[in-house]
Parts: C-alpha cells; sequence; structure tokens
C-alpha cells in the first residue's frame, strides 16, 4: 500500500515481481486486457478509472473477512481503486514480457512432445508484439534479493 500512496512505480513493480509466477501471469493478462478495453472508452465509456472503481473490489479484494465498519469501508475500496489504478497504468510493455515468456516455454515444451501436438502453439503475444517493437525499460527487471536483517 505505501508504493500506491507513495506512487512509487519502481517498488510497484517490485510487488508485481514477487508476486507467485502463476497469479502474476494471470494477472499480466488481466491488465493487458482491461488496457486494451480503456483504449476503447470513447465508445464503452469504461476508461482506466471506471475500470478500477469496477473491478478493483473484486480483483483486490479484501485483506480480511471481518465486516467492515462504513468508515472502514469506504477507506478499503478508495485503496482497492488506487491499487488496480496503477497496475493498469504500468505500461503494456512490462505486462507483456509475462507473457512473451510464457509463450517460449510453451513452445518448448510443444517442440519436445511433438508427437501429440493437436493445435498449433498459442501466438496471441507474438501477434501483440508484431504490433508494437521490444522496448523495455530496465526498471522492468526483477527486484534484487533483500538484504539480510541484522
Amino acid at each position: 500500500m505505501h508504493a500506491i500512496k507513495e506512487n512509487d512505480e519502481q517498488q510497484i513493480i517490485t510487488c508485481v515481481f514477487e508476486l507467485p509466477p502463476p497469479h502474476r501471469d494471470t494477472l499480466a493478462y488481466f491488465i493487458l486486457h482491461l488496457q486494451k478495453v480503456s483504449q476503447h472508452s470513447s465508445s464503452n465509456k469504461m476508461p482506466i478509472e471506471n475500470l478500477a472503481r469496477v473491478l478493483a473490489p473484486t480483483i483486490i479484494g479484501y485483506s480480511k473477512r471481518l465486516p467492515y465498519k462504513m468508515a472502514e469501508e469506504f477507506t478499503v475500496n478508495y485503496n482497492q481503486t488506487m491499487i488496480l489504478h496503477r497496475l493498469l497504468k504500468l505500461p503494456s510493455e512490462f505486462w507483456r514480457q509475462f507473457l512473451e515468456k510464457n509463450v517460449s516455454q510453451f513452445a518448448a515444451v510443444e517442440g519436445r512432445s511433438s508427437n501429440y501436438r493437436t493445435s498449433p502453439p498459442f501466438t496471441s503475444s507474438s501477434a501483440l508484439s508484431a504490433r508494437q517493437p521490444h522496448t523495455y525499460r530496465t526498471s522492468f527487471s526483477p527486484p534484487p534479493p533483500p538484504m539480510p536483517r541484522s
């Protein structure tokens, strides 16, 4: 939450890299989809702000199961919305790197086990990357390991 309040993009990226890979990769697919939805906001009336407000409680969830008081619930909803909003504002190139990694791993597995392949390998990320050049900022690299506490 500190990274969101401080609007610290590098800390947000660090938090994404700390997610378990299946969760992070699923989030990447979902964020890319929502970014695509927001690109058509003139016709669907769903800019990033609306997407974050509507979907944040479902996607971000709650940190505890206890019922919240009215004031707490407002704060929790605001925080959920801000988290999703900041994730949606990260560049699509950042999220796309997780898809490309998965597709290349899938292709490697498919190449080793071609005797039972019944369909062509999944290639939607190559279609995505064909539209935009591969330019990654150095801030997208995984964070360094934590320093030992003394």
